[in-house]
């Protein structure tokens, strides 16, 4: 769609029905373009997760500077971005806002998570995509509605090494619109009994019980570890 500065003002409408519509706004004057506007959908597909900090993180080290990401190294293409990132709640705070003390809400309360190519992203693919696995990081790209568990994002900001990576961490899960999961009651009976049939590792157990109770398939860099799980529909990608 194409507009003109005065259609900002007085057209407001119809841009914003053209940007819901996945429609690039082309802003003109005097018959020259000055710019576009460009939905928050076509920026999570054209993003990719090689190019954002994130990736390679744990490989690079702590940043010096911190409104952009790492240095690169010698013979790394991976560019450097700027990461303005506001001060906003985490993701999953809008989650917990919606629980109610008579329910707790299912994954089609969650965005994403309900979708027909919605998964689960295990912690290791996360890992493995930052220590620079461009398998992992395919394999996030190709997933256009993503989600991790609450438990898996707790682990990702223990293993932070400075408040800039923090800022890395916190900058991937916004930009590429990953849904963080709550745990509820039934997750937590669930991953009980995962944890002593199959003596798991409690975070483990937990990851897989969320898949299973969202039904969704879980994504992971280990097949060792969730092959056990009958009722678990799970997704093995190579590191």
């Amino acid at each position: 769609m194409r507009a003109s500065i005065l259609d900002l003002r007085y057209r407001t409408r119809e841009l914003m029905e053209a940007l819901r519509r996945n429609e690039e706004v082309i802003l003109t004057h005097r018959h020259q373009e000055y710019g576009r506007i460009v939905p928050v959908t076509h920026l999570a597909q054209r993003n990719r997760t090689t190019w954002h900090p994130f990736f390679r993180m744990l490989v690079r080290g702590a940043a010096s500077d911190p409104d952009c990401g790492p240095s690169s190294v010698p013979g790394d293409p991976t560019p450097r971005i700027p990461l303005k990132l506001p001060a906003t709640r985490p993701p999953y705070a809008a989650a917990a806002d919606r629980q109610t003390p008579e329910r707790t809400r299912r994954s089609t309360d969650v965005d994403g998570a309900d979708q027909p190519d919605g998964v689960l992203f295990a912690t290791d693919v996360l890992l493995w995509c930052q220590r620079g696995s461009v398998g992992a990081a395919t394999a996030i790209d190709e997933r256009a509605h993503r989600a991790i568990s609450i438990i898996s994002w707790m682990e990702l900001m223990q293993g932070v090494q400075s408040r800039y990576h923090r800022r890395f961490v916190a900058g991937f899960i916004r930009m590429f619109h990953v849904s963080v999961l709550p745990i509820h009651d039934r997750i937590g009976f669930r991953a009980a009994v995962y944890a002593e049939e199959y003596d798991m590792n409690p975070t483990d157990a937990m990851v897989a019980a969320t898949a299973v109770e969202r039904g969704i398939p879980l994504v992971t860099c280990d097949q060792h570890r969730f092959n056990r799980i009958g009722d678990l529909d799970w997704i093995f990608v190579a590191p």
